[in-house]
């Protein structure tokens, strides 16, 4: 689930790359700077969604920690559910 996200947004990226370059030489402008600029904010946006894929998996690896782990019992189900709601919504 996390890595289609990813990768569609990854290629929603490269497409806007392409559009630039085209709109920039068909104008025939200077198009280095602008485009470094708009490439490293697609890199940015693209470790953000990493980040976050990475964060809903450490709350779901942790949820299922809490439910193995012997001391705790069967008390916690209800906490492991409100984890993998809060995963799903973030993602």
């Amino acid at each position: 689930m996390f890595k289609s996200k990813v990768n569609f947004k990854i290629f929603n990226s490269f497409i806007y790359i392409k559009l630039i370059f085209i709109i920039k030489a068909v104008y025939n402008r200077s198009f280095l700077v602008n485009n470094l600029t708009v490439l490293m904010n697609i890199i940015q946006n693209t470790v953000i969604v990493f980040d976050k894929a990475l964060d809903n998996l450490r709350m779901i690896e942790q949820a299922f920690i809490m439910f193995v782990d012997i001391n705790q019992g069967i008390s916690k189900i209800p906490l492991i559910r409100q984890w993998l709601m809060l995963a799903m919504q973030i993602s």
